[in-house]
């Protein structure tokens, strides 16, 4: 009694997402005209479809039923064999259907894709991306990153060396790149690459192929050999374009604060330190000449008519002779690296007492006293703005003697002043 089934093939294999068929030919054993209906045991009931879903068959007739079964394509759908049956029920006999077992096969299939992430990476020398690497398969994938580069100019690092990816997972390698040169200015330069991904089994086989041993199509890679991706790295300059137009800023700044320094800061400076100078003088009661060339000394000056005024002392006498003396301040003021000279006049000797130096704009240099050529007294002209001396035992110079009153080793415009005073006797 019941139903009787006979399957056209006992095995069959499949990829996910295509469909496999086969026939099932269904017997009514029964006496009465009866309707079956079908099933799939051993496999998701999504998976298959049945073409008529329906037969009503009269005793002792048969009808063939055609079966799809169609796995998805997702990783969830595992690769393999898996015994399955096709069962037919009868509706006016349901203990008398049927079950006919077969078995199918699953094959594995790939869907492996590589991104960068980004897909340009920026720096001056180094830069970082990652390799996101999505397993759509059934299968595991495990592969090994390299890099491809032509042109030698990027250099390439991953971290892991292997990236292992199991089926509907995502994983991540680290990509560390280098340029080889340096970019010191300029515009910023696009270095590109490739990353190859050899796919393990690939690389298993072509080893074993090296050997002079081929695996069997079981044994065959399913994965595709090796994928490929572009990258880009965009290389900046060492030195910015904002830093270039920095210096060069500066620069002109420079050029234009020495231009300034020169032209008018450094002029009204001198004109003020030389009118301070001029000022403490008088106020010392010395009046300022100007610098005589060392080349072309100064005329003697009459005992009658010094700079400043002078007033005859008591005569003195003695050796039935008498002695006439008169008191003399005078300055002498040097501009850069020049000698100002003071000759004393004839029949007369000068005995000096007082000696002021004034350096009063802090120049630099040396000033120096001398007496027709002898080297009296030297000075450092960083050391002071004003030296005072005061003599119990006058300094003498003979008749025509000079009072010289050097500077030298000042670079640039330089002032100094001396103010002394004494007595001129006549000898």
């Amino acid at each position: 009694m019941g139903a009787e089934a006979r399957l056209s093939v006992q095995a069959l294999s499949v990829v996910p997402g295509e469909v496999t068929q086969l026939d099932v030919t269904i017997r009514n054993n029964g006496t009465v005209v009866d309707e079956f209906h079908f099933d799939v045991v051993g496999l998701p009931n999504e998976w298959a479809s049945f073409d008529p879903p329906r037969v009503s068959l009269f005793p002792a007739n048969e009808q063939t039923v055609r079966v799809s079964i169609g796995p998805p394509r997702l990783p969830t759908t595992a690769p393999g064999t898996v015994p399955f049956g096709i069962r037919v029920l009868s509706t006016e006999d349901p203990a008398g259907g049927t079950v006919e077992e077969g078995t199918l096969f699953v094959a594995p299939f790939s869907d492996v894709v590589g991104e960068l992430i980004p897909h340009a990476g920026r720096g001056r020398f180094r830069a970082k991306l990652q390799l996101a690497v999505d397993n759509r398969s059934n299968i595991a994938y495990r592969a090994r990153p390299s890099g491809v580069d032509p042109d030698e100019a990027v250099a390439l690092a991953f971290q892991p060396p292997y990236v292992e990816v199991a089926p509907g997972s995502v994983s991540f390698v680290k990509v560390h790149l280098r340029c080889r040169s340096r970019l010191w200015r300029g515009s910023s330069v696009t270095r590109s690459f490739q990353v190859l991904l050899e796919e393990q089994d690939a690389l298993n086989a072509a080893e074993a192929a090296a050997a002079g041993q081929y695996p069997s199509a079981a044994e065959q890679a399913v994965h595709p050999p090796s994928i490929l991706l572009d990258g880009v790295m965009l290389q900046d300059p060492i030195l910015p374009r904002w830093l270039m137009l920095a210096l060069l800023a500066l620069v002109l700044l420079a050029i234009a604060a020495v231009i300034l320094w020169f032209n008018l800061l450094k002029p009204q400076i001198q004109a003020a330190a030389q009118n301070q100078v001029s000022k403490q003088l008088a106020k010392d009661g010395i009046t300022p000449t100007s610098p005589t060339s060392p080349t072309s000394p100064t005329s003697p000056t009459s005992p009658t008519s010094p700079t400043s005024p002078t007033s005859p002392t008591t005569p003195v006498h003695g050796k039935g002779k008498s002695t006439v003396s008169f008191t003399i301040n005078r300055s002498l003021v040097v501009n850069g690296n020049s000698t100002a000279i003071f000759v004393v006049p004839k029949s007369y000797v000068l005995e000096i007492t007082d000696v002021l130096v004034q350096n009063t704009a802090g120049n630099s240099g040396l000033v120096s006293l001398s007496n027709t050529g002898t080297l009296l007294m030297r000075w450092s002209m960083v050391d002071f703005r004003d030296l005072d001396y005061h003599w119990i035992t006058p300094t003498t110079f003979a008749p025509l003697a000079k009072v010289q009153f050097t500077m030298s080793g000042c670079s640039g415009s330089c002032s100094a002043g001396l103010y002394f005073a004494g007595t001129l006797v006549r000898s």
